[in-house]
This record gives C-alpha cells, structure tokens and sequence, in this order.
C-alpha cells in the first residue's frame, strides 16, 4: 500500500456523517508472511475510505499524516465477511487481485462498519437496473448461521 499526505485526523473525524474507527491492516511481506497493525480508518459518506498510518492523534509530532486513500466506487470486488464481533474486509483494486488491502475490525461498532460498508457498496449506481424504481431499493440478509452479510436483490 503506497502511502500518501492525508488530511488531519481531528478535521476529519468532526464532519457530518463520518465514521471513525481502529482497524487492524494487514502489511504483507516477503515470502507469504503478513501482520496485523492498528491503523485509523475513516469513511466518508462519498465513498471515500482514509486509512492512516498512525492511529493516534498525535502521535509522531512532526511526521506528516500519511496513509492510502481507497475510493470504494473504483474497487473491483470487496468481500465482507462478519463472525461473532470480528468483521473481516478484503478490498481488490484490480482484477488479477495483485492489489489486496485487508480490514479486520473487532468490538462493539463491528455491526456499523459492517453495514455502513455493504449498503454503500449495494448502492451504487452500477446496481441499480430498469427493475428496480426509486422507491425499492435493492436490498439484503444476513445469514444467521455464519453471519456473512450477503447481498440478494428484491424483484417485483
């Protein structure tokens, strides 16, 4: 994930309908070995996804706030996959899957994330067909029994 300059954490955080939280990001390296840092995560209501380096306010006076920017409306596939209080999201930039970024949320807000992410994704343009209206809204379940949020489509 190349990182680049990011707006502040704290102006962020204060606009309407924000949500911000602390995800685990996955930093892969050399021969298949990967780890887990706490990172802060941001979602715009635009679709916008700000994931910052360092999840402290604070921390590193000096530094520069850096992180990656993901567009969601641009992503090739994303997956959300939730069990018990640990939400688990793969974000694929491309189609060959080189670019990977993955999520894994736990606690209390697991059910919001969850759901802010799966009804953005469910709601954009691209979904939407000539036998859906404005009033019905493309709509989803969830799998009691795994618990993955899965995405089916209301016909007249």
């Amino acid at each position: 994930m190349a990182f680049t300059d990011m707006p502040k954490q704290e102006k962020v955080c204060t606009e309407d309908g924000v949500l911000c939280g602390i995800a685990e990001v996955e930093d892969r390296r050399s021969f298949g070995r990967s780890s887990w840092n706490k990172q802060m995560i941001v979602l715009r209501p635009n679709g916008c996804l700000l994931i910052y380096k360092y999840y402290l306010l604070g921390v590193g006076k000096g530094t520069p706030e850096v992180g990656a920017i993901v567009h969601l409306n641009e992503l090739h596939t994303m997956s959300i996959t939730m069990k018990r209080r640990t939400l688990k999201v793969e974000l694929a930039a491309d189609k060959k899957r080189k670019v990977v970024t993955r999520l894994r949320f736990e606690g209390e807000l697991v059910p919001i994330w969850g759901a802010k992410l799966f009804l953005y994704k469910v709601s954009l343009p691209g979904l939407m067909h000539s036998m859906h209206s404005d009033h019905q809204p493309l709509g989803f379940f969830v799998n009691t029994k795994r618990r993955d949020l899965m995405k089916a489509a209301k016909h007249p």
